[in-house]
């Protein structure tokens, strides 16, 4: 595994503007694992979280990994042993059915390698 140090991406949603839907933007031509997704509400909510897989090699193999109604939790916290291959990201999606909360999303990754141009 490399020695990089982890990379960070991050989203600050509000659901009075609808749902919220991110994708990380990880670089194509690496390859990465998810340390950690960490997910927080500004106040205690009812809403559900689902965090899919997607496929960089088709929509065929797109999986959801996790679905869970927060039952009035603040802050969520996933951790899997997740490897990602070029091309493929994470989503992660939050309702709106109730209130108009703040969520920040964090999701931390560690680069394994880089895949070389064959050329």
């Amino acid at each position: 595994m490399s020695d990089l140090p982890p990379t960070i991406q991050r989203n600050l949603g509000n659901l009075s503007d609808g749902a919220i839907s991110f994708t990380t933007s990880f670089s194509v031509r690496r390859i990465y694992q998810i340390i950690a997704i960490f997910i927080k509400f500004a106040v205690s909510t009812d809403e559900s979280i689902t965090i899919t897989y997607k496929s960089g090699i088709s929509p065929s193999y797109d999986t959801i990994i996790f679905a869970q109604k927060c039952g009035g939790a603040k802050d969520f916290f996933f951790s899997e042993d997740l490897i990602l291959d070029s091309g493929d990201q994470i989503q992660i999606e939050v309702t709106k059915t109730t209130g108009s909360d703040k969520v920040g999303i964090t999701v931390q990754a560690k680069q394994w390698l880089t895949i070389q141009d064959p050329s």
